[in-house]
């Protein structure tokens, strides 16, 4: 079923809709200050005009007014339409939960957050999320930000689902966020550390970029069958990356707050993987246990070195730091100067004059 017959989105349609025509208010005001600037050059040079110095006043009254209530009418429009994004949207976030029946929620453990997320940055802050059920499968929602290296802040919803069998980490990097005006290509942080980058068959690497974790290659290739893969081609355009991770399933969508947009793609790719993944359950590692532990521990493994990198990161750093300054140190004391007699290190006092 696809996600916008399922999902209720009357309040973020709304949202857009109001936000839309205040939008539109904005750009008419602009071009009726444009036109008329542009009309009150040929008005004013005018001979009729120009050479009438009553009807060149009334004239140039009129329509410097009429400039200045284009102004005012697009700085009105502009301050209504930040005071409906952002002061509403909480109003209209607790509308869109209720509507679908599910549960706002302020804080989520760690592990409802994509592996690969955190292994980035600092100063991790949770908003805006609730937990639900979507076609008979729970899942949870939340906005996810944290401080990159540029000290800029970066924000993400994640969506996140149970699975019914252990998979190894695979992360699929959808192409279409990759940034080229940033100093990072990707709109994720980084690939799985120690990880490999596989190359598939066809165009799938054109759209999705795909790392998984060293010896667990045979499995992802079972998991990205030719059907998968052609079903997820069609929804590229949804700019949705997917992280699996053990009994963990991932949906990152880079976006400041909830949309009528990123919502349904959210929920339209899930449709896809929940729908692959579970046709797979069935028969995936069904032969034997120990090789579903050995998966599911490789898979844990992965996500507590995406965890604790940055940590590791911080420390080398500050080794580095540390050692250079000593180096720097020892490096200063053997080229200093040694001190005599004949050359002290410190200046010769200057001679006091005793008038002689």
């Amino acid at each position: 079923m696809p996600a916008a017959a399922s999902v209720n989105l009357t309040s973020l349609s709304d949202h857009r809709r109001v936000l839309s025509l205040w939008r539109c208010i904005i750009v008419a005001g602009l071009l009726i200050f444009a036109d008329l600037l542009v009309l009150s050059y040929f008005v004013l040079n005018a001979p009729s005009i120009a050479h009438n110095a009553t009807l060149y006043k009334r004239a140039e009254a009129s329509l410097g007014f009429s400039e200045l209530g284009g102004l005012v009418l697009s700085a009105l429009a502009l301050f209504r339409y930040v005071n409906v994004k952002n002061k509403y949207r909480e109003r209209v976030f607790h509308q869109f939960v209720a509507d679908n029946g599910w549960t706002p929620k302020k804080k989520f453990d760690l592990g409802k957050v994509p592996s690969i997320l955190l292994g980035a940055g600092e100063d991790y802050e949770q908003g805006y999320g609730f937990d639900g059920a979507y076609n008979g499968h729970a899942f949870n929602c939340l906005i996810f930000e944290y401080v990159a290296t540029d000290s800029k802040t970066r924000r993400f919803m994640c969506m996140s689902f149970k699975l019914p069998k252990p998979y190894p980490m695979i992360i699929m990097d959808n192409r279409r966020n990759d940034h080229k005006l940033r100093r990072y290509g990707s709109d994720l942080p980084d690939r799985i550390p120690n990880g490999v980058e596989l190359t598939l068959e066809g165009y799938f690497n054109k759209y999705y970029r795909i790392s998984t974790t060293k010896g667990d290659e045979q499995e992802t290739l079972e998991v990205l069958t030719p059907e998968f893969m052609a079903a997820l081609e069609d929804h590229v355009g949804d700019k949705v990356d997917v992280e699996i991770s053990d009994k963990r399933l991932f949906l990152i969508y880079e976006a400041d707050y909830y949309s009528e947009q990123n919502v349904t793609s959210l929920f339209s790719t899930a449709d896809i993987v929940l729908n692959k993944l579970s046709k797979l359950s069935k028969t995936w590692l069904a032969s034997s246990k120990s090789q579903e532990a050995a998966v599911a521990k490789s898979a844990e493994t992965a996500r507590h070195k995406l965890i604790f990198r940055s940590d590791w990161i911080s420390a080398v750093t500050f080794l580095i730091i540390f050692v250079t300054f000593i180096m720097l140190m020892i490096s200063h004391i053997k080229t200093e100067q040694s001190c005599t007699q004949s050359d002290p290190c410190y200046p010769t006092p200057p001679q006091l004059y005793t008038g002689n």
